[in-house]
């Protein structure tokens, strides 16, 4: 038979020992947890607002490529033509004769002709054709540039053809606007991008979208979008903008504005986590095309009589 020495000791772990043991373990746990989750909400935050702030600059850099783009078109010729009717009316006198030549002589009559030669015998003067022609009228306007405070439509050369050798101009019409749509459970204000293809000379603001087939929205939770408008020779930003030949803005009229200031803020109400996120933008008119100051000295005749160039805004070509 073994005897055991009294000296070894086979005593186990307490209850005690094995609670507190757990207890620490469980806290530490529970620590490790918490710094988890906290980092995750982080990176979700984080995520959340890079998601957001990209929408936005996104949006604002197609908005500033197509007002960078904006076509502004004049006919020179069919305005030169009449400027030159004009010039050639205030030459002439009675019955389109020339001024200064005498009704009975041609225009280089007997004058010159020495003492003792043959007489020439005088020709009836001409009258000079274009006295006496008719103005053409002015060709309708397939261009415009017309906004208010929270809608845009213009013609822009930022068309992209969908596919290789497609018949279509570079030229569009874009319409930015707002619209209720539903993002989410629950309905918001959007912004939406219509592009039309197809020449027109009436630029409505809202255009109705009617097969709902051509309207993109460009960016959802939007609380708000707002535009102003500035030219060279104006002190301050203007909330409107009309450049169509029925404006009674005259230094708006057959103008383009230089810059546009575009504000766009969004905020997504169905999620706790999201902020306001606002931003504003200068999106510049790359090639204004407006008339100079010696076009506007110039009454232009047209099909509606005599219109006068507009003036205030220092029209210039970029």
């Amino acid at each position: 038979m073994i005897e055991r020495s009294p000296k070894m000791n086979h005593r186990g772990f307490t209850l005690i020992e094995v609670m507190v043991a757990l207890l620490i373990l469980a806290g530490l746990s529970i620590l490790m947890a918490q710094s988890i989750r906290t980092g995750l909400q982080s990176r979700q935050k984080i995520q959340l607002q890079l998601s957001e702030e990209s929408i936005i600059r996104d949006a604002m850099r197609l908005i500033a490529s197509d007002v960078g783009a904006s076509f502004h078109h004049r006919d020179f010729t069919v305005s030169n033509y009449n400027k030159i009717l004009e010039l050639r009316k205030k030459k002439t006198g009675p019955g389109g004769v020339p001024a200064g030549v005498p009704s009975g002589a041609a225009g280089g009559g007997t004058a010159g002709v020495p003492s003792g030669s043959a007489a020439t015998t005088p020709t009836p003067a001409q009258a000079d054709p274009l006295a006496s022609a008719t103005p053409l009228p002015e060709p309708a306007q397939l261009t415009g540039f017309v906004g208010s405070e929270n809608q845009l439509t213009f013609t822009t050369r930022n068309h992209v053809r969908r596919y290789q050798n497609a018949k279509e101009s570079d030229q569009a019409t874009i319409s930015y606007f707002l619209r209720t749509c539903r993002s989410g459970k629950i309905g918001s204000s959007c912004l939406m991008r219509l592009e039309r293809t197809e020449p027109t000379n009436e630029f409505i603001l809202a255009p109705p979208d009617e097969d709902g087939s051509q309207a993109v929205v460009l960016v959802p939770f939007v609380v708000d979008f707002k535009l102003r408008y500035i030219a060279v020779g104006m002190s301050d930003f203007t909330d409107s903008w009309d450049s169509s030949p029925k404006s009674t803005n005259s230094v708006t009229r057959g103008n383009f504005p230089d810059a546009v200031e575009v504000t766009l803020a969004i905020h997504n109400k169905e999620d706790k986590n999201a902020k306001e996120r606002r931003l504003t933008w200068l999106a510049p008119v790359r090639y204004s095309n407006n008339p100079d100051d010696s076009e506007k000295a110039s009454p232009t005749p047209g099909a509606g009589g005599t219109q006068t160039g507009t003036s205030g805004t220092g029209g210039r070509q970029q």
